[in-house]
């Protein structure tokens, strides 16, 4: 399985036969810094086109931020007026169910990138499952839809076939479940 959590940046882990795979220096699942795009800005870890920087929390402020200083018309721009340093993912959610065109854009852009990060995860790993939470995937449908379309439209048939893709259930609680099972005794 391999578990993406779309917030602030983007994080993720694999599981592989039962065991957390961490690579040989501990840095596997660095999802966020594979590159999905030949261009565009340079991510903090050094790379152009990484997923974070398309598809992270930060990244959807950032596009809504451009977007609006180019002139775009948006319920950002009379809620903002002018300080657009302070839109948030959260903000761009909120615009795209008040039927902002301009967010329900910038989410389904969002949306696509990461479906290409998981077609490229579904293509090396064939995982039976993959798991995405965080704070980005509380945008719902404005993000998830273009997601699973584009999954339906260019993953090859096998792997779109056998590879489950799922909201994670747990929530903000997630990491307390996580800590709370390293912490219990083997069962």
């Amino acid at each position: 399985m391999v578990l993406l959590t779309v917030g602030t940046g983007i994080g993720g882990g694999i599981i592989l036969d039962g065991q957390l795979v961490t690579g040989g220096q501990g840095m596997a699942g660095e999802v966020g810094h594979m590159s999905v795009a030949r261009e565009g800005p340079r991510c903090a870890c050094g790379n152009v086109g990484c997923l974070e920087m398309a598809a992270s929390g930060t990244a959807i402020a950032k596009a809504a931020q451009a977007r609006l200083r180019a002139g775009g018309a948006s319920l950002l721009a009379t809620r903002f007026a002018g300080v657009w340093e302070r839109i948030a993912a959260a903000d761009v959610s909120d615009a795209a169910s008040s039927g902002d065109v301009l967010a329900r854009e910038i989410l389904a852009d969002a949306g696509v990138a990461l479906a290409i990060g998981i077609i490229n995860l579904m293509v090396l790993l064939n995982p039976e499952i993959i798991v995405l939470g965080g704070s980005v995937m509380q945008a719902g449908d404005w993000l998830w839809e273009p997601l699973l379309a584009t999954v339906a439209d260019r993953a090859p048939l096998p792997y779109r076939a056998a590879t489950r893709i799922v909201r994670a259930s747990l929530g903000d609680d997630a990491g307390l479940y996580g800590a709370l099972s390293l912490a219990l005794p083997d069962r």
